[in-house]
């Protein structure tokens, strides 16, 4: 239901951005720095726009693969550095705590 529900809302958006685009076609001044070019409206709304899409992909990919990292380092067994490297028996009654990296910092 919720994957129906973004692409309707993606059509949507779609939908407004081509019609922007194609109601605006009066030339505008780019400057930028030195730069100086007259192009139109409609070039400028969707070279903004496919700009904007593929810097939220990225974004959005960015922010899956670290959650992914950190799901696997939470589910991953945490082993004890006591119980490999200690030969003397502890006389401590708390157990040895293991210290996880968080890949979201």
């Amino acid at each position: 239901m919720m994957q129906k529900i973004r692409w309707a809302i993606l059509i949507l958006c779609v939908i407004v951005l081509m019609t922007a685009i194609v109601q605006n076609s009066a030339p505008v001044t780019l400057k930028f720095f030195r730069y100086q070019a007259d192009l139109p409206t409609s070039v400028l709304l969707l070279v903004v726009s496919v700009a904007s899409f593929l810097f939220g992909a990225a974004t959005t990919a960015r922010i899956l693969r670290r959650r992914d990292a950190a799901k696997k380092l939470t589910n991953s067994p945490a082993k004890s550095p006591t119980a490999t490297t200690s030969s003397a028996p502890e006389t401590s009654t708390t157990p040895p705590t293991t210290e996880r990296k968080n890949p979201l910092t």
